[in-house]
């Protein structure tokens, strides 16, 4: 009697860890394809200023 209960709580616990994990790895990679994304953003930031200053440079 004690035993369907139990065997449920169990089965219920495990699909909600299984979907913890799988949400977690979801937000994971999200947030590291965003960092690229922005690390790439930062560098061609950086290119085009280093840019410009080296034209000012040369037009002196």
């Amino acid at each position: 009697m004690f035993l369907n209960p139990i065997i449920t709580l169990i089965f219920f616990l495990i699909n909600i860890a299984i979907l913890y994990f799988v949400i977690y790895q979801a937000v994971k990679r999200a947030i590291e394809e965003n960092l690229i994304n922005m690390e790439d953003s930062i560098k061609r930031a950086v290119r085009d200023v280093l840019k410009e200053q080296k034209n000012e440079n040369n037009d002196n």
